[in-house]
C-alpha cells in the first residue's frame, strides 16, 4: 500500500493527516514498555482518496470488521446498539421544506469523542512509513461498528441537555442530523444568520464544530452560496435552488465485457433517496433479475442481446445530468398529498405529490418515489396492483411522519378496479389479498382511494421503467397536468360496478357432509394432549347435557365430583371399545365379556381379589390416543416410571392389547426420560456372591450407601441414607443432616427399629467419596463398625476405589437421582416437602416388578418388594367406591 501510495503522490499527504491528528492529540504512540501487552487489537488501514471533496481529499478508513481465519473481528466482539440514524430520505423530506435551505457538517466529529484509557489498546494500528512505529487512536474511530451510535447519542445528549434559550430550535436540529451532516433550513432570510450562530453556540457546548454551511441566499456565516454543493448524495445547485442525482460514468466501449457483476456495480452507483431517477434504473435491474433465470457466475459475460440492451442504456446516463428537481416544496394549510400507485408483470411503483394552492398558481412537487422489481414467482396483475397500494400506503405513511403532518389530507390513485374494489369492500378473500388489504386498511382509510385511468396515471412509467432520454422527455416529476386543474376537472375516481376479476380471490366454499355415528369416539378428544383434562372435558359436557334435560331440576355449576369423573371414563371408553371391537367374536385370542355397564373386560386366574377391576381389567387397545394419553400419565405421574412399573400399575384395572410395544413407543416421545436417560457401557456379568443369592429375611443382608448432597430452601444441606436388601431387593431412605458418623448411626438406629437389624452389612470404605464431595471420607467408619459390632452384625467394606464392589445399591442410588431430577428439576424443598417426595420414591421403587410381565391373561402377578414388606399393594389407579347418602 506504501509503494503505490508513493507512486501515486498521495504518500506525504497522507502521512500528514497522522501528524495532524498526533499533534492534536486524536492518536498518540504507544510506549515501549506497553508494545508487549497481549491484550491488544490492531486495525488495518488504507486512504479514501476524494478529489472533489471540499474539506479532506484523503482521508484514512480503519478496518474494524478485518479478522483472521477462525478468529473475530473487533466489530464482532462489540455490541452495536440501535440505530439512532436518521433515513436520509426523511431528512431530505424536511429540508425540502424550507425556503431557505442550509447544509453543514461537523469537523471531525467521530473525534471529538474520547475512548477511555483500558479501551484504547484495541484501537491500535501502524503508523505509515517504513519503520514499524505502533499507535493507538485515542478518540472514536469512524469503521467501528458502535461508533454511529455513540456520536448520535452524544448529540442527542447534548440537545436534550440544552438550556432553555435553546428549546426552541431543539426538535428541528434532531430531525436535520444524518450523522455529522447537517441539512435544515429557515423560512426567513432574517432569521438565517441568528439560527447559524444559535446552532453553532449549541453545538459548541458539547465540544463539536459545525462548519462549512452553504445555502441558496448568501448571509455573513454562508461559505458558499453559489455553484453545486453536495448533500447526502445529491447535488444541490445553489444558484437555481434544484437538486439532481451525482451521474459519473464513463461511456463503455465495445470490447467491454458485460457481467452480472457490472452490472449490479453501475446500477447501485446511481443514488437517489427522493426517487426521480428510479424509472431509468429500473430495465437494468430486470435485466439483472433475468440473468438469475440463467445461471451464470458473476464475471461469466451475458448473451449478446443483454448485453446489447446495457450498452444501450449505460451510453444514455450522460442525459441524466440535466434531471433535476425544484429542491423548495411549498406546504400550507391547504396543502394535499395525492399518491398514485401502478403495476405490471415485471414491477410495481408508487409516488407522492404534494399540491399547494398558492395566490398565483397551483404548485405540484414531488416528494418522493419508490419502485420495486416484481418477485420471481410470477402473480397475478391485480395482485401486483394490490402489492403497489400497500407500497404507496407504507410511502406516505412515512412521509406524513418525517414532516410530522398527521391529518394533511391524503388522496390515494389506482387504475386497478380490482385492487380499489378489495380495498374497499369487505369480503371473505384469500390469505394474500387478506394480508395486504388489512395492512393497508391500518394505514390509511379505505374511502380516500379514488381510480384514475392507466393513461392519465402518472406512475405508469415508474412501473415500466424508461430510457433516459425518455425520462427526459417526459417531466414526470412534475407531476400530472390535471393535478393543478380544479378538482372538478379531475377523474371521477368512482367504481361503478363489481369487477369480475375480483371474485378470482374469493374463497373457495366447500360443502361437506358428514353422517355422525353415535358409537364414535369423539373427534374433540382426539385433539386433547392430557388424560385428565379429556376425561373432566367430556364430564362437563356429560354435565352439561344432564343439565338441559326437561326433568333437570336444578343447575349443577359446582367442582366435578368423583362420580362424573368415574362416570366420563366409563362413557369414553365404552365408545373407544364401540369403535375398535365391534363385537365380542372379534377378540378370538382373550377371554372377553361385557359387564352389566356394557364395558368389555378381560377374565383372568385371580379369584381372591374382591376388586372388580383388578379381577377382570378392562380391555382397551393399544393402537389408539386414549391409551397413549392413559399410559402417558400414569408414567409421569409415577416419577416417570419405567416400562415394567407403569404395565403393573396399568394391569391392575386395564388389559391394554400389546401393552408392553404401547408402553415402550409413548416412554420413548417421553422428552425427560429422553434427556436423562443414557446407556451405560456393558461389562461382562460376574456370579453373584453367595449373600445375594441366600435364603434370609427381608432386610438381613443390606448394602449402605449415601447420596448428595441436596440442597433445602434454607441453604442448608441435607444426604439421602439409603438401605438396601441383597436378596429382596427392597430399599429403606432417610435423610440425614449431616455426614457425621452420630447422625449416621441415628440414622441406622431408626432404619433398625424400623425394619429390623440386619445380619450382614455392605458399604463403600469411604474413600470412593472424594470425587463427588471433600467431606464424605470425614465419616469416622471405624466407631461406625464399633457400633455394629454391639449390634452383633457383620460389616463388609468393599476395597478401596472399587465402586464396581457396590453396584447392587450404586444402581438404585442412580433410580432415585433420576426420578428425584426428572421430577423436582431445579426446584428447591423444604426438609419436610423432601422427605416427603424421597418417601414416595421409596414407595415406586419398592413397587417395581421383580420378574418379567408377560401379555398372557393367565399369568399371575408379578413379585414387587413391596409384597415382603407389606400386605397392601401400593397402586397408582385408585378405584372409586360410591355409596348411597340418605336418611337413616
Amino acid at each position: 500500500m506504501v509503494k503505490r501510495m508513493k507512486a501515486r503522490g498521495f504518500f506525504c499527504e497522507y502521512q500528514e493527516v497522522f501528524d495532524d491528528w498526533e499533534r492534536l492529540k486524536i492518536i498518540e504512540r504507544v510506549p515501549e514498555n506497553e508494545l508487549k501487552n497481549e491484550k491488544c487489537h490492531y486495525l488495518p488501514h488504507r486512504p479514501v482518496i476524494k478529489m472533489q471533496s471540499e474539506t479532506t481529499r484523503i482521508r484514512p478508513v480503519f478496518d474494524a470488521s478485518a479478522s483472521e481465519k477462525g478468529k473475530p473481528s473487533l466489530n464482532h466482539c462489540l455490541f452495536k446498539a440501535i440505530n439512532l440514524i436518521e433515513l436520509i430520505p426523511d431528512v431530505i423530506d424536511r429540508f425540502r421544506t424550507y425556503p431557505i435551505g442550509l447544509s453543514g457538517d461537523i469537523e471531525k466529529a467521530f473525534l471529538m469523542l474520547s475512548v477511555a484509557n483500558q479501551d484504547r489498546e484495541f484501537l491500535r494500528f501502524f503508523y505509515p512509513c517504513d519503520e514499524e512505529l505502533v499507535y493507538r487512536h485515542c478518540r472514536v474511530v469512524f469503521g467501528v461498528s458502535c461508533s454511529p451510535f455513540l456520536l448520535n447519542a452524544s448529540i442527542l445528549y447534548l440537545l436534550d441537555s440544552s438550556p432553555p434559550e435553546f428549546h426552541d430550535m431543539v426538535e428541528k436540529l434532531k430531525g436535520s442530523f444524518y450523522v455529522d451532516n447537517c441539512l435544515t433550513g429557515v423560512n426567513d432570510p432574517c432569521d438565517q444568520a441568528s439560527f447559524i450562530e444559535r446552532t453553532q453556540t449549541l453545538m459548541s457546548r458539547g465540544g463539536f464544530n459545525l462548519r462549512g454551511w452553504v445555502s441558496n441566499v448568501v448571509c455573513e456565516f454562508i461559505s458558499k452560496h453559489s455553484g453545486d454543493a453536495s448533500v447526502l448524495g445529491l447535488l444541490w445547485n445553489l444558484d437555481a435552488d434544484k437538486l439532481r442525482c451525482s451521474i459519473d460514468f464513463e461511456v463503455l466501449s465495445c470490447e467491454t465485457v458485460i457481467s452480472k457483476r457490472l452490472i449490479l456495480s453501475l446500477v447501485q452507483k446511481i443514488f437517489g433517496p427522493i426517487g426521480i431517477l428510479y424509472a431509468v434504473t429500473l430495465p437494468p435491474k430486470i435485466l439483472l433479475q433475468d440473468t438469475w433465470k440463467l445461471k451464470v457466475g458473476w464475471d461469466i459475460e451475458l448473451p449478446p442481446d443483454v448485453s446489447k440492451k446495457f450498452f444501450k442504456w449505460v451510453n444514455e446516463l450522460y442525459l441524466l445530468k440535466v434531471v433535476c428537481l425544484p429542491r423548495f416544496m411549498p406546504f400550507n394549510e391547504g396543502s394535499e398529498l395525492h399518491v398514485f400507485v401502478d403495476a405490471n408483470r415485471v414491477a410495481d411503483s408508487a409516488c407522492v405529490f404534494v399540491r399547494t394552492v398558492l395566490e398565483a398558481e397551483t404548485s405540484v412537487s414531488l416528494i418522493r418515489a419508490k419502485t420495486r422489481v416484481a418477485p420471481l414467482k410470477p402473480l397475478t396483475i391485480p395482485r401486483l396492483e394490490l402489492m403497489a397500494c400497500c407500497i404507496g400506503a407504507r410511502l406516505v405513511n412515512s412521509i406524513r411522519d418525517a414532516l410530522n403532518l398527521p391529518n394533511i389530507k391524503v388522496t390515494f390513485w389506482s387504475d386497478s378496479e380490482v385492487a380499489l374494489w378489495w380495498i374497499k369492500e369487505h369480503g371473505d378473500w384469500s390469505v394474500f389479498v387478506t394480508n395486504r388489504v388489512q395492512e393497508i386498511r391500518q394505514l390509511t382509510q379505505f374511502q380516500l382511494w379514488r381510480h384514475v385511468p392507466g393513461v392519465l396515471n402518472i406512475a405508469d412509467m415508474l412501473s415500466r421503467g424508461c430510457s433516459a432520454r425518455r425520462l427526459l422527455d417526459s417531466r414526470w416529476w412534475e407531476g400530472p397536468t390535471w393535478l393543478k386543474d380544479a378538482p372538478e376537472n379531475w377523474p371521477k375516481g368512482e367504481i361503478c360496478c363489481e369487477p369480475l376479476a375480483a371474485h378470482t380471490e374469493s374463497k373457495k366454499s366447500e360443502l361437506v357432509i358428514l353422517n355422525v355415528d353415535n358409537d364414535c369416539f369423539p373427534s374433540y378428544c382426539l385433539k386433547m394432549s392430557n388424560y385428565n383434562r379429556m376425561i373432566n372435558v367430556f364430564a362437563y359436557i356429560l354435565r352439561f347435557v344432564n343439565n338441559c334435560q326437561k326433568n333437570c331440576t336444578s343447575i349443577n355449576d359446582s367442582m366435578l365430583s368423583f362420580e362424573e369423573i368415574d362416570k366420563a371414563e366409563k362413557c369414553l371408553i365404552k365408545l373407544l371399545q364401540c369403535q375398535f371391537f365391534k363385537t365380542v367374536s372379534d377378540l378370538k385370542f382373550i377371554s372377553a365379556f361385557k359387564d352389566d355397564n356394557g364395558i368389555l373386560r378381560v377374565k383372568t386366574k385371580i379369584t381372591y381379589q374382591k376388586d372388580e377391576s383388578f379381577l377382570a381389567p378392562i380391555l382397551l387397545p393399544g393402537k389408539c390416543l386414549f391409551t397413549r394419553l392413559l399410559t402417558k400419565s400414569v408414567h409421569i405421574k409415577n416419577f416417570h416410571a419405567g416400562i415394567q412399573l407403569v404395565q403393573t400399575i396399568l394391569r391392575e384395572k386395564f388389559w391394554i392389547l400389546r401393552a408392553r410395544k404401547t408402553i415402550r413407543s409413548v416412554l420413548y416421545e417421553c422428552v425427560k426420560c429422553k434427556r436423562f436417560s443414557s446407556k451405560p457401557m456393558s461389562n461382562e456379568q460376574t456370579p453373584l456372591p453367595p449373600d445375594r443369592v441366600s435364603d434370609c429375611a427381608v432386610f438381613e443382608i443390606v448394602g449402605i450407601d449415601l447420596a448428595g448432597p441436596l440442597f433445602l430452601k434454607n441453604g442448608e444441606k441435607v444426604w439421602i441414607a439409603l438401605f438396601t436388601c441383597a436378596v429382596y431387593r427392597a430399599i429403606h431412605l432417610k435423610l440425614v443432616r449431616s455426614l457425621s458418623s452420630d447422625s449416621f448411626n441415628l440414622a441406622m438406629r431408626r432404619f433398625i427399629a424400623r425394619r429390623g437389624r440386619p445380619k450382614t452389612i455392605y458399604s463403600d470404605n469411604g474413600t470412593n467419596f472424594k470425587g463427588s464431595c471433600n467431606e464424605l471420607p470425614k465419616l469416622d467408619w471405624s466407631q461406625i463398625q464399633r457400633e455394629a459390632n454391639l449390634e452383633r452384625m457383620s460389616w463388609k467394606f468393599n476395597p478401596p476405589t472399587a465402586s464396581w464392589w457396590g453396584g447392587w445399591w450404586e444402581r438404585l442410588v442412580r433410580v432415585i437421582k433420576e426420578l428425584l431430577r426428572r421430577t423436582l428439576g431445579n426446584s428447591v424443598l423444604s426438609f419436610e416437602e423432601l422427605e416427603t417426595v424421597i418417601c414416595g420414591c421409596e414407595s415406586v421403587i419398592n413397587s417395581r416388578p421383580l420378574t418379567y410381565i408377560s401379555e398372557e391373561s393367565r399369568e399371575l402377578v408379578p413379585l414387587t418388594p413391596s409384597m415382603f414388606l407389606i400386605e397392601n399393594r401400593c397402586s397408582d389407579v385408585t378405584d372409586f367406591e360410591t355409596t348411597d347418602q340418605g336418611p337413616f
